[in-house]
């Protein structure tokens, strides 16, 4: 995929919420119970918007599915001229991303600040990754990454967040394994567990 040849790297998948791994030094960091590297749940806004598993702050409450809707829907009810207010004119629950970014598409300026606001929060959880790992690469996956600017966006956000010296070393890449990479990487996991438990 996106981080071969690497042994240092954090992965973020955009969707409903944010998942997340990191790899250091070849190995996959999974903490004491097997839980860590929440990085969807790093708190980037203290006190700031409520979170789905019920705290205020998160990555994920700035970056999700929900956010990015959310995000939409205020500048609709603000009566900002967008194309988003027709896409959806009589159930805004239909609004979804993938809508908001054909907008974006359009140059539609609402949609653009949508995710140009994403971005912004990405990353700073991007810049607090890679402060505290220090990887060679940031690969981002899932289908929002793919929305209009947001990653250029969150590259800007970065690399004024981060400690300049970690960020000049560090890429950020779009995953190249699509929809089975989540299953291709638990493969590799199990595997390995299963040759380490057989040496």
């Amino acid at each position: 995929g996106a981080g071969r040849g690497t042994t240092d790297l954090v992965m973020l998948t955009l969707g409903t919420g944010i998942g997340s791994g990191v790899v250091s030094h070849g190995r996959l960091i999974t903490g004491h119970t097997g839980g860590a590297v929440e990085f969807g749940h790093q708190v980037i806004v203290a006190g700031g918007a409520q979170c789905g598993c019920g705290d205020f702050g998160h990555l994920e409450a700035y970056c999700g599915r929900d956010a990015i809707v959310e995000r939409a829907l205020r500048a609709i009810e603000a009566g900002k001229p967008t194309l988003l207010a027709s896409m959806c004119p009589s159930d805004k629950t239909l609004l979804t991303p993938k809508l908001i970014d054909e907008a974006a598409q359009q140059g539609d300026a609402a949609a653009l600040a949508v995710f140009e606001e994403t971005g912004y929060y990405l990353g700073i959880g991007i810049a607090n990754a890679i402060n505290a790992f220090n990887p060679e690469v940031v690969v981002l996956g899932g289908g929002i990454r793919k929305a209009t600017g947001l990653i250029a966006a969150a590259e800007r956000s970065m690399r004024a967040h981060a400690i300049a010296s970690l960020a000049r070393t560090c890429r950020l890449v779009e995953a190249e394994l699509g929809e089975d990479a989540g299953v291709m990487g638990a493969a590799e996991l199990a595997w390995r567990e299963m040759a380490q438990a057989a040496s």
